[in-house]
């Protein structure tokens, strides 16, 4: 399986990857809700991103920078 044995969080996308999961998703929407009381320099979100997956069977994953209170994945 792509991806197995190597660590979840890294800073590059290979062609390869990209390519392959590109192949592997369709129909990619966001929702993405910002909440920008928190403070002069920072802000609070709460993203959503819907996707089709065409197999199953391939590695996908989410890339975020920033510091994540929670994940939830279905």
């Amino acid at each position: 399986m792509p991806g197995e044995g190597r660590a979840v969080s890294r800073n590059v996308l290979t062609k390869g990857e990209a390519a392959a999961r590109s192949a592997e998703i369709s129909d990619v929407h966001y929702a993405v809700e910002l909440d920008l009381t928190v403070g002069d320099r920072k802000f609070a979100t709460s993203t959503v991103a819907r996707f089709q997956a065409c197999s199953g069977d391939a590695f996908i994953f989410l890339d975020f920078a920033g510091e994540v209170e929670s994940v939830e994945c279905n």
